[in-house]
């Protein structure tokens, strides 16, 4: 004898907490197995505006790249590329490197340029940007 009528066809409740301790397991998991990427600083001189560009350059050991507009850059008028490494290297000879940009380069392909110097040891870089030219 049954005081309760249950009816046949009625709708179950599905309980919530096995699914929030598996959601919660889950976010542990991933937070705990998480690698950030480690963003690398670049030191980066900017000429002022009072110090004489031609004066820098003049020096003896201070050379002078201009970064083209197709990713690549250019050193007493030779082109290469901003991954030659061997090209690179050379530029460690020189105490200072100042960088400067044509009028229709990105700036992006600047900043790898920078990069790439710093991996292969120059350690003095100086962007010489020109005030006339929008870099992109």
């Amino acid at each position: 004898m049954s005081f309760i009528d249950i009816p046949t066809n009625s709708k179950r409740v599905v309980s919530l907490t096995p699914l929030i301790d598996v959601v919660f397991i889950l976010i542990m998991f991933f937070m705990l197995t998480t690698q950030f990427e480690r963003t690398q600083v670049l030191d980066v001189l900017v000429s002022s505006k009072g110090a004489s560009a031609a004066q820098v350059v003049t020096q003896d050991d201070t050379v002078r790249v201009v970064v083209l507009n197709d990713g690549t850059w250019q050193l007493n008028n030779q082109q290469f590329s901003i991954n030659d490494t061997e090209a690179l290297r050379e530029l460690t000879t020189y105490k200072n490197v100042r960088v400067s940009a044509s009028d229709d380069a990105i700036l992006q392909d600047v900043i790898n340029l920078v990069d790439e110097l710093a991996k292969v040891g120059v350690n003095e870089v100086v962007w010489l940007p020109d005030t006339n030219s929008a870099v992109r």
